[in-house]
């Protein structure tokens, strides 16, 4: 799935276009979890909407579109909208949700996936017997190039995998065992072929 272009500033209310940009910024993360955008749970919404309240960037040149979330996130979208459309005309191009969303406004190519998805297809298809523990256990070892896993058990967080850009680049171990059940049915579909 790809997202469409973000619409055009100038047909938008400060107040309209405050909405929208959180719309779409839930949008985008539900797109990269493969929700359709007609069926994304409120529940997700409102996780994804708490969680761009917890964003901080590292860069001058993001601060604008993170502020602009941050008040989206908060209700106001009128000044939500007002900062957008300022950064917009200040020189902002086009609107990608940088860092968090860059890789959301192309998306990915069909068919290919991140470096968590291909190792658990290649442990997969040396075993397919390999349960979605084993499996996890196999990545903590031994995780793709600039990832790690992370366990948290005092702090009664999920176990996740992190990637080189820690904003971005995760997967907690619910979403790890929900991939491992997407290639494993890949891989019976290869077999039964």
């Amino acid at each position: 799935m790809t997202l469409p272009p973000f619409p055009d500033i100038k047909e938008q209310s400060d107040y309209e276009l405050g909405g929208l940009l959180l719309g779409y910024f839930i949008a985008a993360q539900a797109d990269d979890l493969g929700i359709p955008r007609d069926q994304i749970p409120d529940e997700f919404a409102e996780r994804v909407r708490a969680h761009v309240l917890t964003l901080e960037t590292a860069t001058a040149k993001n601060a604008a579109v993170e502020k602009a979330l941050h008040k989206a996130a908060g209700g106001d979208f009128e000044a939500a909208g007002k900062l957008l459309r300022e950064h917009m005309i200040a020189g902002a191009v086009a609107l990608k949700f940088v860092p968090i969303g860059v890789k959301f406004s192309q998306g990915r190519k069909p068919g290919t996936g991140g470096p968590i998805r291909k190792a658990i297809a290649k442990l997969l298809a040396k075993n397919p017997a390999m349960k979605n523990p084993d499996l996890w256990e196999a990545i903590k070892k031994k995780p793709p190039k600039r990832w790690s896993a992370e366990e948290h058990p005092y702090y009664g967080f999920e176990p996740e995998l992190r990637g080189p850009n820690r904003e971005t680049d995760h997967m907690s171990y619910r979403r790890f065992c929900t991939v491992c059940g997407e290639e494993r049915k890949k891989v019976k579909g290869k077999i039964t072929s």
